[in-house]
């Protein structure tokens, strides 16, 4: 079972995913995917780049060149208008910002945001290959969250002092079940003996004792 984070500080894991020709390669949170594209060829300025979004298309190329860096219908929908980019000198690091529309219909759902693929046509990723970083969930998803987690601590909150209150219940018929085997054999002519040492000579069953 992967681990499921809702506070990025406690995701100590930094998983990438990479096709085989080492092009490049992505990892995602519940709200954004970030693609780094590998190999630009040295000399290549953000001039250069061109990163064409549309909500369900990825282009990269390289307008100075011609080259076609990289490009696919993607395997989800973005927002074109919430993605960018940018480019150090080496790598182009381009930001998605995922659509979730999924999420409105069951925003509780929070797998619902997971991609198992970057392009359509692309290689999968098994559910279980990495934690899942939910600390970005959209505004009513998360919202939603914390309250239901508020709601979970009050009735774990609740049962525990039902069980605090049945533990002291049985404690106290158990101190007067002893008290009335100690009377008892008062009663019956006994010298007094406390109850530890009576049950110490000769246990006596629940079922007597009540």
């Amino acid at each position: 079972m992967s681990r499921v984070h809702y506070d990025h500080s406690d995701t100590a894991q930094d998983i990438w995913f990479q096709p085989t020709d080492g092009s490049y390669r992505w990892q995602q949170s519940a709200s954004e995917v970030r693609v780094e594209v590998l190999r630009i060829a040295s000399g290549t300025v953000a001039a250069d780049l061109d990163v064409i979004f549309t909500p369900s298309s990825l282009q990269v190329i390289n307008v100075s060149k011609g080259i076609n860096h990289l490009s696919g219908d993607l395997a989800s929908l973005i927002v074109p208008d919430d993605s960018v980019w940018d480019y150090d000198g080496e790598v182009l690091t381009i930001y998605l910002h995922k659509a979730n529309l999924e999420l409105y219909a069951a925003p509780a759902c929070h797998s619902l945001t997971e991609w198992k693929a970057l392009f359509a046509d692309g290689f999968q990723i098994k559910w279980d290959d990495v934690a899942k970083d939910y600390s970005d969930l959209p505004r009513h998803s998360m919202d939603l969250f914390k309250q239901s987690e508020i709601e979970k601590d009050e009735t774990r909150r609740i049962a525990s002092d039902a069980e605090s209150l049945r533990d002291k219940t049985v404690e106290t018929d158990e101190l007067r079940r002893r008290e009335r085997q100690v009377r008892l054999a008062v009663l019956r002519g006994s010298d007094y003996v406390d109850w530890i040492e009576m049950t110490r000579r000769s246990p006596v069953s629940d079922s007597f004792m009540g």
